[in-house]
């Protein structure tokens, strides 16, 4: 199910999820994680420690080694990979427009208030 010479992603074993009527939120909750890094983890995009690899085994029923082989140790994410650019996703380009319109405006309240974070 799993190969280590590619990044794992976990919409692979997205039956579990649906066959347990499970939603992110609910994943979440029993995992003990915020619903959007539970969602972020099933696109690989996400980074678990090895005590969320053993409640996801218990929760979505499949066995923790599994997720040992898919998720070792040095496994680290790659963010924004298949993001085609500008995204062609209704939602995703109006995400993208917002960070394109408001970005810079964004940065300079910020920096405003909280400075540039180059000090810490």
């Amino acid at each position: 199910m799993f190969s280590s010479n590619r990044q794992y992603t976990l919409p692979e074993i997205g039956g579990s999820q649906g066959n347990k009527e499970l939603s992110f939120g609910e994943i979440a909750k029993r995992i003990g994680r915020s619903e959007i890094w539970t969602a972020a983890l099933f696109y690989g995009h996400a980074k678990p420690e090895q005590a969320d690899l053993k409640k996801l085994s218990e929760v979505l029923d499949i066995p923790e080694q599994e997720f040992k082989r898919g998720f070792p140790k040095s496994f680290f994410p790659i963010r924004g990979v298949g993001l085609q650019m500008p995204p062609s996703d209704p939602l995703m380009y109006r995400l993208y427009e917002f960070l394109i319109v408001y970005g810079f405006p964004l940065k300079s309240i910020i920096h405003e208030k909280f400075g540039d974070g180059k000090s810490l």
